[in-house]
């Protein structure tokens, strides 16, 4: 006898639809009313995983149709990163709405790393200096305001850490000091020192317009550490 609809689905379950077959139904709801016969899959979708404190409140309830090899893609990626599906695919809607919507009409481009490392390398210190406090400075002060809509300490910041994330750097932010105040922002890369030198002169120019002077920075051939005060 036919399963009556609606029904309540509870776990993963593949019906038969050839009209959707090719596709996972994304449900984003902790129990959820299903009244099509076709492929479910019920997630719960936060903008991070609650195992990291991430209340409910904090979530949205919300459908998508997604594709099945696109699921088995995402679900595959999730298991090797070892976190859930949940928090993989909030990594994924994250670096796009922060990224991936404003890579191409910034100017951004992907260019290899050895390439890049290379030119860099053939640069004098004090070309690197011209290039970090003329054009490279006002270029990412313009593009850290037509993403974050304008331009402070915490929006630059927030920009150079999603550039770089996104640029295959890793990133880590500290704050110190009894009120807070005292901020540190290390960025690790493999693209040697010259790159080093351009990311702290550039910064440090672009702070220096808001703060004065940056109170200490750090370079070495694949690190460099900016700290200053709010």
């Amino acid at each position: 006898m036919p399963e009556p609809y609606p029904r309540v689905i509870t776990h993963e379950k593949q019906a038969d639809c050839p009209a959707l077959a090719p596709y996972v139904l994304v449900n984003i709801v902790t129990v959820s009313i299903i009244a099509i016969p076709c492929i479910h899959v019920q997630i719960h979708m936060y903008e991070t995983d609650p195992k990291h404190g991430v209340h409910s409140e904090d979530s949205i309830n919300a459908t998508f149709r997604v594709n099945a090899s696109v699921m088995k893609k995402l679900r595959a990626e999730s298991e090797k990163r070892q976190t859930s599906l949940n928090a993989y695919i909030n990594q994924v809607l994250l670096q796009h709405v922060e990224w991936d919507l404003f890579e191409s009409r910034i100017g951004m481009m992907p260019f290899p790393k050895p390439v890049l490392a290379n030119i860099f390398a053939s640069l004098s210190t004090e070309e690197i200096k011209m290039l970090a406090t003329g054009i490279g400075k006002n270029t990412a002060i313009e593009m850290s305001i037509f993403v974050q809509g304008r331009f402070n300490v915490e929006t630059f910041i927030s920009w150079i850490e999603t550039r770089m994330k996104n640029s295959g750097c890793e990133v880590v932010y500290h704050t110190g000091g009894d009120d807070g105040a005292r901020k540190t922002i290390v960025i690790k890369h493999d693209l040697g020192k010259n790159w080093s030198l351009y990311m702290k002169t550039m910064i440090e120019s672009a702070l220096e317009e808001v703060l004065g002077k940056v109170s200490n920075s750090f370079i070495s051939d694949s690190l460099v550490s900016l700290e200053y005060k709010i």
